[in-house]
């Protein structure tokens, strides 16, 4: 993967932070999961996707790996958002679940507005 440095004479109002950006975007069953958990639940037609500022990594390849091998705490903070309580929870939680419940999306670059 190549990188960019941001030409700063040309965007002047941008940074590049150091950081590596996590973006999950929930699915339709997080969706009919959390119907079930509060009935009468609405959701968007389009999945409302959150972003999770990483530490910075290397390689989107490391990044990956840190989502492995923490995937259970971004999974527990999206099932928090409708019940507190983790008898409602789907048990036996696994990176593969995870994967099925949020598409999991990582970002090399992250920049921001001065």
């Amino acid at each position: 993967m190549k990188s960019f440095e941001i030409n700063h004479q040309v965007h002047p109002i941008f940074d590049r932070l150091e950081y590596t950006g996590l973006i999950l975007i929930p699915q339709k069953i997080y969706y009919e999961w959390s119907r079930d958990v509060i009935p009468g639940m609405y959701y968007f037609n389009e999945p409302e996707a959150e972003l999770f500022l990483l530490p910075h990594f290397n390689s989107i390849e490391r990044a990956e790996e840190f989502c492995r091998l923490f995937f259970d705490l971004f999974f527990q903070y999206q099932l928090k958002k409708y019940s507190d309580d983790p008898v409602f929870w789907p048990v036996n939680r696994n990176y593969e679940m995870f994967q099925q419940w949020f598409e999991v999306r990582i970002t090399a670059v992250v920049s921001s507005l001065k």
